[in-house]
């Protein structure tokens, strides 16, 4: 397996003690109350030690806070031989530009800010990692050649390929409705919403493809992914990259017994 990393990324983190860190020795030290582990990798499992994986932040989920964050970076740096931490800040611009004082431009400030805030905030926590790391930005990627000719490939697609066209249009309805359940998105808003979604999901079905000209052998993340980016990792990375960029679902439980 490749384990090639990329060494002109905007952001290159280095491990350093942890004793330099702000409470790194509370993170080092306590057992967190929430127990990450991997779900039906048993296969893969074994690969692990000299594979790479890239770990994608949903900024704003819980799952890659706190206690679920601190697990997340223990399994990893248990398993992995090397990681990228790939902060998809400047994507989330395309649902913030929901609210209605936000401007498509205020939207992407906006995003970068709370990427900008999750680094800080998250710093402590994966600085403890002691296998070779990376940190990168949405933008590092999106302001590539690299995503400009893969973004060409997706539009394509999506007009051409009738399976495509319905696993985003599905992707978006699925995310639409849990929307609408929760009281989140009301009926004036939701067309709109609609072609944000479909521009966000273009644009990750774009980006995350560009992961494997890295290396990376697996992608580590709570779910197991929409029918938009199944379909581009069946017919895009697949076949260019045979063996990379697998999904590694993870999922959590919490620890109810006192750990001493």
């Amino acid at each position: 397996m490749s384990t090639k990393l990329i060494h002109s990324a905007r952001s290159v983190v280095q491990p350093y003690p942890g004793d330099s860190v702000p409470n790194a020795h509370l993170i080092r030290e306590s057992k967190p109350r929430i127990k990450c582990q991997f779900v039906g990798a048993k296969e893969d499992k074994p690969h692990f030690k000299e594979a790479t994986c890239v770990l994608p932040i949903s900024i704003g989920q819980p799952y890659h806070e706190g206690n679920h964050f601190i697990a997340t970076i223990q399994l990893i740096n248990q398993h992995f031989r090397a990681c990228v931490i790939m902060i998809c800040d400047a994507l989330q611009r395309h649902t913030l530009s929901e609210r209605p004082h936000l401007s498509e431009q205020g939207a992407y400030t906006q995003a970068m800010r709370l990427g900008e805030a999750w680094q800080v905030r998250n710093s402590s926590i994966y600085r403890q990692l002691t296998i070779p790391y990376q940190i990168q930005r949405w933008d590092d990627w999106l302001n590539s050649r690299a995503y400009s000719v893969q973004r060409e490939t997706t539009d394509k697609l999506y007009l051409s390929h009738k399976e495509f066209y319905g696993a985003i249009h599905e992707s978006v309805q699925s995310f639409l409705t849990r929307r609408q359940q929760c009281g989140d998105l009301d009926a004036v808003h939701y067309d709109q919403m609609y072609q944000r979604c479909i521009e966000y999901l273009k644009e990750e079905c774009s980006v995350s493809p560009l992961w494997a000209q890295l290396g990376i052998d697996y992608e580590v993340y709570p779910s197991k992914g929409n029918a938009a980016m199944k379909f581009i990792y069946d017919h895009v990375v697949q076949p260019r990259y045979d063996g990379l960029l697998k999904r590694v679902r993870i999922n959590f439980r919490s620890i109810h017994k006192t750990l001493q």
